[in-house]
C-alpha cells in the first residue's frame, strides 16, 4: 500500500515544521521586545511630563506654591503643598526611573542639584532656567523639559 491510501504527516515532517517555527520565532522576538520597550518608555516620559502639568495645574487651581520632589535613581515622585506635610506619590510606570537632572547653562545642560521644583500659584516653576529631566528604561532614555514658563516640552 503507498502513500496515497495514509493521511497525515511522518515524524520528519512534524519536527521540521517545529523548527522552521522555532527559527522564526526567534527571529522575531528580539526586535518586538525592542518596540515594547520603546513604546513602555515613552508610556514613562508622558507620564512624567502629566505629573509636571498636574502639579502646576493644582498650584494654578488652588492659587498656593506646590512642590515636586523628584526621587532621583527612583521609580516614583512626591507632590504635594509647598511647606505641608502631605504628599502624594507618584509612581513612574513600567519600572522606569528618574536618571538625572539638567538645567540649561549657555549652550549645555549642566547636572542640576535640583531635588525639588516649586510651582508658584501660577504654575510658574522656581527655577529661573530650563530644566530637563532624563528617564531611563533598561538602556534607554528620553527627556522631558521645564521651560521657567511652565511649559513641558517632550521632544
Amino acid at each position: 500500500m503507498g502513500r496515497e491510501g495514509r493521511g497525515g504527516f511522518t515524524l520528519l515532517e512534524v519536527l521540521m515544521t517545529l523548527l522552521v517555527a522555532g527559527m522564526l520565532v526567534g527571529i522575531a522576538v528580539p526586535p518586538l521586545l525592542g518596540v515594547l520597550n520603546a513604546s513602555r518608555l515613552r508610556d514613562a516620559n508622558l507620564a512624567l511630563a502629566g505629573t509636571l502639568r498636574q502639579v502646576a495645574s493644582v498650584a494654578v487651581r488652588e492659587n498656593r506654591p506646590y512642590r515636586l520632589e523628584v526621587l532621583v535613581g527612583e521609580d516614583a515622585l512626591r507632590f504635594g503643598p509647598a511647606g505641608g506635610s502631605s504628599a502624594s506619590v507618584v509612581e513612574v510606570p513600567h519600572g522606569a526611573r528618574v536618571e538625572r537632572v539638567e538645567w540649561r547653562s549657555g549652550e549645555a545642560w549642566v547636572a542640576a542639584d535640583v531635588r525639588a521644583v516649586t510651582f508658584d500659584g501660577r504654575g510658574r516653576p522656581s527655577i529661573p532656567v530650563p530644566l530637563r529631566f532624563t528617564v531611563r528604561l533598561g538602556e534607554r532614555e528620553r527627556t522631558v523639559r521645564l521651560l521657567p514658563t511652565g511649559k513641558v516640552v517632550v521632544p
